[in-house]
């Protein structure tokens, strides 16, 4: 699934304009928040890890940017493990699984970040290219509105002005 595609999914009814670069959502046809800016995220640190009850364990690593949805959706598209293995809180990645399965799951993790972060790149072109289809619908919708209510006032006042006293 594309970038352009998950956040259709996930807000079918998005509203987004450009300012400046930058993505970012309406509501109630004002800026609201910046979609898709995340940085290309990294592993940046080991943060430990702890024994469960289940005899797996849980890894932690500190990442350097908290995630969002579609970058989240992409990683998911990519990794080829089951998706409770692994969970993303803020800023961190864990990682749930039997101590003699996390090198392999923790590198398919990592080609998994990759693979993810070259989606994300691409795809927000893409949802570049449909903001800015809807900003331009949206001025000509304007425009044709301005147009309406100048022939509207127009009649209104050729109607006035036509009355005889």
């Amino acid at each position: 699934m594309t970038a352009l595609e998950t956040l259709l999914k996930d807000e079918p009814y998005i509203q987004l304009t450009i300012d400046d670069g930058v993505i970012y959502s309406l509501s109630n046809m004002r800026r609201s928040n910046a979609v898709m800016q995340r940085p290309p995220i990294v592993i940046t640190a080991k943060d430990g890890y702890s024994e469960r009850e289940d005899k797996t364990v849980e890894y932690r690593f500190k990442l350097n940017s908290v995630t969002d949805p579609v970058w989240r959706a992409l990683f998911h598209d990519s990794f080829g493990y089951e998706l409770d293995v692994v969970d993303f809180r803020g800023s961190d990645l864990l990682v749930t699984v039997n101590q003699e399965d996390i090198k392999r799951v923790f590198d398919s993790a990592k080609e998994a970040i990759i693979s993810a972060n070259e989606s994300y790149s691409s795809g927000r072109e893409d949802v570049f290219e449909y903001a800015r289809n809807q900003v331009e619908e949206r001025a000509k919708k304007s425009l044709e509105e301005q147009k309406l209510e100048a022939q509207r006032q127009a009649k209104l006042k050729k109607s006035f002005d036509d009355l005889e006293l």
